[in-house]
Order: C-alpha cells, then sequence, then structure tokens
C-alpha cells in the first residue's frame, strides 16, 4: 500500500488538529513519523508566509462582534497610515463608578481606561479630569463609549484618536451596488476619494470625548482626532481618512444620526496611495514598525493580547522541567510590563476565559490551590511556536531533526506533563 499524501496547506487550525492527535498518540507511542512528518511540512511552509491579519484572526474563538470587527480594521489601517503601534483598540473610552454617600445620594466618579494608556506610554501622571464637566452631557445623547485605536508619537508629543466604520455604513454609500455576501465596496470603482461622507454621529460623539479627556489629562501633548472609513471586510483595505479638530466636533453641532465629514482634511486614502504605486492589498500584512518584540508592531486589540498571553506562558513553561502555571492576574502584569501596555482587569479575564480557554489553548489544572491558575495545552504550545517562527521569517525548512526539537519535542514534553497531571502525580510549579 503506497503512503498517504502529506498534505502541507497552511491552517493553523489543521495544525492544531494534528498537534491534539499527536500530543494523544505520543504520550503512549514512542513515535509517529508521518504524523511528524504533516507538522513539520506546515511549520515549515508557514514560515515563508508574511504575518497577516487573518492570521492573528485566528485564535479568536469566535467571530468578532461587528462593532469589535470595524474596530479592528480601523486600528490595523492606522498603523499603515502612522507607523505606530496602536493601542486601546476597542477600549472603553470613560467608565463609571457609583459611591453611596451618608445622606442617601450617589457620588458618580470617573475614569478612562484610554487616559491611563497614555500615562504608562509617555511615562508621565496625567492631570485631573474634570469628566463632570462633560461626560453627564454626552451620556444624555447617543454616544460611541469606545475607541478604536490610540496612538503615540512620543517624538512629535502628539496623541491621534481615530475612530472609524465600515464603507457600508456611510449613508452615501448605501446607494451603491453591494457585492457577493452584501459587502459594499467604498469608492472603488472609481479613481476619487468617496464624496458625501456621512458618518454615523454617535461614533463622532464618542471621538470628541476620547480627544476632550486626553486633552484635559495631557494639556502638553498635541491632540488629534482622525476617522477612517474602512472597506467591508469581504471587499478588501481600501480606505479614506479625515482629520478632525475640536470645532468640527463640537457637541452642539453633532445632531442627527448621521453627520457630513466631506469637508474636512482628508489626511490619506487608498485612491492617493494606489495612484502612487503602493499595493493596498498589502495593509493585510503587518505594519512596518521598528520594534524589537513583533508582538509590539501588532494592533493592541483582543488577539494581540492573547498571543501576549500565550508568550509569556511560553517563556516560563520553556524554563521549567514541571508544568507551568501562571494566575491571571501575574499573566496580566507579565505582559503589562513586557508590552508598556494598561491591561484592564475585565478584558485579561474576557481574552483567557473567553479566547483561550475556549480555543483550548491553555487549561485550568484541576484541584488544589491549581484550581485558578493556567496552563499552556500541546495545542497551546504549538500555536504561539508557529507565530514566533512566522515572524522569524526563516526561509530556511527545517529538517526533521531540527524541528523536533523547535516543535515536536516541546509538544511531547507538554503531553506527558498533562497526562501525569491527570494520572493524579504532582507536576506543577
Amino acid at each position: 500500500m503506497g503512503r498517504r499524501r502529506i498534505n502541507t496547506e497552511i491552517s493553523t487550525e489543521g495544525l492544531g488538529h494534528l498537534v491534539r492527535a499527536y500530543a494523544a498518540i505520543t504520550t503512549y507511542l514512542p513515535q509517529y513519523v508521518e504524523l511528524e512528518q504533516q507538522i513539520v511540512a506546515m511549520y515549515n511552509t508557514a514560515a515563508k508566509k508574511p504575518v497577516t491579519y487573518s492570521d492573528i484572526s485566528r485564535i479568536l474563538r469566535t467571530s468578532p462582534s461587528a462593532k469589535e470587527n470595524v474596530a479592528r480594521r480601523v486600528a490595523w489601517t492606522s498603523q499603515h497610515i502612522f507607523g505606530l503601534q496602536a493601542k486601546c483598540v476597542n477600549y472603553p473610552i470613560v467608565q463609571h463608578a457609583d459611591e453611596p454617600k451618608l445622606d442617601g445620594s450617589v457620588f458618580r466618579s470617573y475614569r478612562s481606561p484610554v487616559v491611563d494608556q497614555v500615562s504608562k506610554s509617555l511615562g508621565i501622571d496625567a492631570k485631573a479630569v474634570k469628566y463632570h464637566t462633560l461626560v453627564p452631557k454626552i451620556e444624555q445623547t447617543h454616544y460611541a463609549n469606545r475607541i478604536d485605536s490610540v496612538l503615540i508619537d512620543a517624538a512629535q508629543e502628539t496623541v491621534y484618536c481615530v475612530k472609524g466604520c465600515l464603507a457600508s455604513q456611510v449613508e452615501a454609500n448605501r446607494r451603491r451596488e453591494p457585492l457577493s455576501g452584501g459587502a459594499c465596496p467604498l469608492l472603488f470603482a472609481s479613481d476619487r476619494p468617496l464624496e458625501n461622507v456621512h458618518v454615523p454621529t454617535q461614533h463622532l460623539r464618542g471621538l470628541l470625548l476620547a480627544m476632550w479627556s486626553l486633552n484635559c489629562a495631557f494639556p502638553n501633548m498635541t491632540v488629534k482626532g482622525l476617522f477612517i472609513v474602512v472597506d467591508d471586510p469581504e471587499a478588501g483595505w481600501e480606505f479614506q481618512a479625515h482629520a478632525l479638530t475640536y470645532s468640527e466636533l463640537d457637541l452642539s453641532v453633532l445632531k442627527g444620526r448621521t453627520t457630513d465629514i466631506s469637508a474636512t482634511q482628508l489626511l490619506a486614502s487608498s485612491t492617493t496611495l494606489k495612484k502612487n504605486g503602493i499595493d493596498i492589498q498589502s495593509f493585510e500584512r503587518v505594519a512596518n514598525i521598528p520594534v524589537k518584540d513583533p508582538l509590539s508592531a501588532l494592533p493592541m486589540d483582543r488577539a494581540t493580547r492573547s498571543h501576549m498571553i500565550l508568550n509569556a506562558m511560553w517563556v516560563r513553561q520553556a524554563s521549567s522541567d514541571k508544568l507551568s502555571t501562571s494566575s491571571m492576574t501575574s499573566l496580566g502584569q507579565a505582559v503589562e510590563q513586557r508590552h508598556m501596555i494598561s491591561y484592564p482587569a475585565d478584558l485579561l479575564r474576557h481574552d483567557i476565559e473567553d479566547c483561550l480557554e475556549q480555543r483550548g489553548l491553555v487549561e485550568r489544572p484541576f484541584g488544589g490551590v491549581n484550581a485558578k491558575r493556567y496552563a499552556l495545552t500541546p495545542e497551546g504550545i504549538a500555536h504561539i511556536l508557529l507565530l514566533r517562527r512566522q515572524f522569524a521569517r526563516d526561509q530556511i525548512p527545517l529538517t526533521h531533526i531540527d524541528a523536533d526539537a523547535h516543535i515536536l519535542a516541546p509538544v511531547r514534553k507538554q503531553a506527558a506533563l498533562w497526562a501525569r497531571h491527570h494520572d493524579g502525580i504532582n507536576v506543577t510549579d
């Protein structure tokens, strides 16, 4: 009987299936050559390909919500425009807490995760923000209390606040012929920017709130607003970005369901880039940002944070002969310190429980003090090692012997540790 042809198609999901089978088999059998060959072939093939938006997105267990999907695409696009890392992707702009007073009334206090992030990135304390002067007024309107991204140019002492929407959300664009699947091309049968850009007013109110909060907190920084209309996911990476000032975002003029921003400054557009010979589909790839850690070249969204957690866990596991376990708090601190981000506890919990744990990349060892601690699964190790190799872009294929050290041996080791743990043997740190 001839050998079955090895499938080398790149698929993170496919690799995960193979790794789960390999982990289970090698726990009890010394080797399974054909399965090893398939894993090595997929591992080598993936290493030759650049990391893309789709690659990073696969870690998400379920499809992002419509709002999160827009924020991620806007953030990804903004990185290509400015060459800076997009932080605070889909972060709440302002949060509140109600505290009862002795007289029975309630005092409402405010804080901003966006301000916290800029403070951490700049290494300076934020000035006190008098949220009560604006937030109650905005709360009486329909507004988007999440920012799509914040980009910090410390050298130019400038902070960019970015909101955006899909082409299909632009009122004038709804009359265009939709593509298959309902996607709507932005302007992209034309060589001119989109005219009559009527965007959701609630997004502009949120942008105003973010700009105002940062301007109050960091009076010595220049705060600039940006609104980006991005193509629908099925249509491509076309976009146009409008620069907005405070006067254009005055709350008194932000009325109605949509607002026309056509007359504002057109800062950048895919139309212009294409005329200059730039392939706009290259926006699918990671933006060229000079950083030591490749993960810091990705927008700080849920998918990126989840990969950062996996990487932190792998660093700990690689130096341990036991099943390395980590608490949620220690993982959040490790990511914050390594990547200089502000990591709200509620986002950390959702990233671990709703993404990594549901995806089968981490698990909680059973019993005792480890009940609220997490350890990498064999699939989790394969996932982060594959991404690390993709970032390395090593064009020289690994031999089976070399690959054994790079991916197969770590997977076998983790499988054995989990098997011993499930057998009741204490192999946790």
